[in-house]
């Protein structure tokens, strides 16, 4: 054997022994080991399930011309709440500055004082109405799907709604959980009205929300 054959012999020796040492170990039946679990998350079908929610009417980021959106969407969450939560529900107007206080832990302590057994469900909605033009599907020119003259357009309008939620410790002003959600819906009619939108979007959010609440996976789409 040359010289180069053993330095050749030993080169592969060392490969074969990291990649033993890098191998995953695997279990008697050959199975990968799965991950530890993560813990479960606080929710209110858990530890909290025995204490008040009391839902605060939620900021609006900017009014909204004929339409009280942050009542309206806690006045719809109290109620959708009432029948998933078998807890004590309630809601409350809490008067916030201009700047907003979700965050202010001696804020809300302030405000849940005299409640042991409580978390306030709080946040800052906003609803934007937009009109949009787009192409028409129909009527397509001779000439192909790419040329704009003579093809019509149809206005049509977008709305979305942007919720941020966080549910806090009545007791201590904690922050438990924060949610953020944004959710969007676009009309053929150029005249639809912001309410119209907002009970049409409110659905939306809750699929969205409540799994976060309740500690459950979210609906598949």
């Amino acid at each position: 054997m040359t010289k180069n054959d053993v330095l050749t012999l030993a080169l592969v020796l060392v490969c074969a022994a990291g990649l033993g040492r890098c191998r995953p170990r695997v279990g008697p039946a050959g199975v990968l080991p799965r991950a530890p679990a993560e813990p479960p998350a606080v929710s209110l079908a858990g530890p909290l399930s025995s204490y008040e929610t009391i839902v605060v009417d939620f900021k609006e980021i900017e009014p909204v011309p004929d339409l009280d959106l942050g009542r309206s969407l806690s006045e719809y969450l109290e109620t959708e709440l009432r029948r998933e939560f078998k807890g004590t529900v309630s809601r409350r107007a809490v008067v916030r500055d201009a700047a907003g206080t979700v965050d202010d832990k001696d804020r809300w302590a302030s405000a849940g004082a005299g409640l042991k057994r409580a978390v306030f469900l709080v946040g800052t909605a906003g609803l934007r109405g937009q009109p949009q033009k787009a192409l028409l599907e129909s009527g397509v020119p001779v000439d192909g799907p790419f040329s704009l003259e003579n093809r019509g357009l149809a206005e049509r309008k977008r709305f979305t709604l942007a919720v941020d939620c966080s549910l806090i410790d009545a007791s201590s002003g904690q922050t438990i959980l924060k949610k953020s959600i944004k959710e969007t819906r676009t009309y053929s009619d150029i005249q639809q009205t912001a309410e119209f939108a907002l009970f049409d979007l409110l659905p939306a959010v809750k699929a969205r929300l409540f799994p976060s609440l309740f500690g459950r996976p979210p609906a598949e789409k």
